[in-house]
């Protein structure tokens, strides 16, 4: 491998020039010189500086780490994200709150929490679980527009419902979809 002083000397015998030389000898110096004044020190030599430095001064002694609560109770430690536990009174008004009738997002956000701990604490309460979805009613009249020959995107706008919600609600209540496409008219 041919390194920068290698190639300084091939150019020297070319040029067979002295006052080349002692630029050569000068620059390899400088090279040496640099590379030592901005390196790291040592391990024991930055200790050495930095007590120099610091003086006589002892060492402060390690605080004892401080016990973080809220008003919802102690915060968890060691983790890399802040997990808050619920006081016991607090789990009795997150599953109140869900009873009532709130949303499971809005029981979070009130509370400070995820939204998978309002529903632990929900499950290790055994409250019961709201079923998601369409009304009975809405399911019905879906099945019957649609049996009376609305397509499926006619059904969700006159009933200011989505297209995935009248599909689902279609098919829940046992009507059979028509293939997609055209309907050939009947007259």
């Amino acid at each position: 491998m041919i390194t920068a002083i290698d190639t300084d000397r091939l150019t020297l015998r070319n040029y067979r020039d002295r006052d080349a030389a002692v630029l050569l000898e000068y620059r390899a110096q400088m090279r040496v010189g640099l590379r030592r004044s901005f390196s790291n020190h040592s391990k024991a030599l930055g200790a050495l500086i930095s007590r120099a430095l610091r003086g006589n001064r002892p060492l402060a002694a390690r605080r004892r780490p401080t016990v973080r609560t809220d008003v919802r109770g102690p915060v968890a430690e060691n983790s890399s994200q802040s997990q808050t536990r619920l006081s016991f009174p607090n789990r009795a008004k997150v599953v109140a709150d869900y009873e009532r009738g709130d949303a499971v997002k809005d029981i979070a956000a009130r509370y400070g929490v995820h939204r998978a701990t309002v529903t632990e604490v929900l499950r290790r309460a055994e409250a019961p679980v709201r079923r998601y979805g369409l009304p009975e009613p809405v399911r019905e009249e879906a099945a019957r527009l649609y049996t009376q020959g609305l397509g499926i995107r006619a059904v969700a706008d006159r009933l200011g419902i989505s297209y995935e919600g009248a599909h689902a609600g279609i098919v829940a209540h046992g009507a059979v979809l028509r293939p997609p496409g055209r309907q050939p008219q009947h007259l």
